[in-house]
């Protein structure tokens, strides 16, 4: 979403919870905030099935100019077959928040976050005839040599 700033982001995700049946038990979940450092943004053939590609990193794990430039070939090349349509690395500062909803209490954590395994360090929006379409996709970004590439189907 594009927002003043962090503290916006957050409000908004905090209100999120509120939303949806009167029944504060029903409202729980998380989302995680984290800032774009660049979005960048191509045209949307609206073909197909849209799909989030969530890069996940180790932390502390930094691509190299080499392995940022093959994600870069690779995605360009996606957008000329008209079927990558936004991409997006994560900033580290500000960090990510967390904010839990719970039985009705709602709780927002500052990351990083030192109990995960790894980050998302970047997103790409696909479009996608099927699920295994997208998920060759995500097989064929250069990102999946070295870390988990997340599939998911977006509701459109």
């Amino acid at each position: 979403m594009d927002v003043a700033g962090r503290d916006e982001a957050i409000e908004i995700a905090r209100r999120a919870f509120e939303l949806g049946e009167p029944r504060p038990h029903a409202r729980s979940g998380t989302i995680e905030v984290h800032h774009a450092a660049i979005r960048l943004e191509f045209a949307d053939s609206g073909k197909g099935t849209p799909f989030l590609l969530a890069f996940r990193m180790e932390p502390g794990l930094t691509p190299d100019d080499a392995k940022m430039r093959e994600m870069r070939a690779y995605g360009e090349a996606l957008v000329r077959e008209g079927k990558q349509f936004e991409t997006a690395p994560l900033a580290q500062d500000p960090p990510p928040a967390r904010i839990q909803s719970r039985r009705g209490k709602t709780l927002v954590t500052d990351g990083p976050f030192a109990e995960t395994k790894d980050v998302v360090g970047g997103y790409a929006l696909v479009r996608a005839a099927s699920r295994a379409e997208a998920i060759d996709l995500a097989k064929r970004f250069p990102h999946a040599k070295w870390g988990p590439v997340e599939v998911r189907e977006m509701i459109s």
